[in-house]
């Protein structure tokens, strides 16, 4: 497990980055360890982030999807914005003003597994989850 897929991580309070980052490095493998990502709802929390470890993947978790939200996360220099699946669904253009500021789509909301289709059809990068199997078992039967 993880090793095609990307773990995540999130900062569920500010301050707390360091030892996060700490811990995740020490409990995983290397291998785990360079396919780790990071997210938080807290904007200073995913600026620490992206300090503290420059190599990995780091996104703000938000419910603003708009030009002006891409905007901010690319003049941050994150890597990753993460609006909720069904904003994604229902303004898909913004994906493509997200991958021309170069930053990857990760949604987090997801409610079901019909929202998978959409979005990998618009090119969202991933998702976050609480229904594993049921949402891999879906990405399956569109990707093939």
């Amino acid at each position: 497990f993880g090793i095609h897929i990307p773990f995540c991580w999130e900062v569920k309070a500010n301050g707390t980055e360091t030892a996060l980052a700490r811990m995740v490095q020490d409990i995983t493998s290397q291998k785990i360890w360079e396919q780790t990502e990071f997210t938080s709802f807290h904007w200073g929390a995913a600026l620490k982030l992206r300090e503290l470890v420059p190599s990995h993947q780091v996104g703000w978790l938000t419910h603003d999807w708009s030009e002006s939200a891409i905007k901010k996360v690319q003049s941050a220099g994150l890597s990753q914005i993460c609006p909720p699946a069904q904003a994604v669904v229902d303004t898909p253009d913004l994906v493509a003003v997200a991958h021309q500021a170069r930053l990857q789509v990760r949604v987090w909301r997801m409610t079901s597994p019909e929202l998978i289709s959409p979005l990998v059809e618009v090119g969202v990068y991933g998702a976050t989850v609480d229904w594993t199997a049921r949402a891999r078992t879906t990405l399956d039967s569109i990707i093939r």
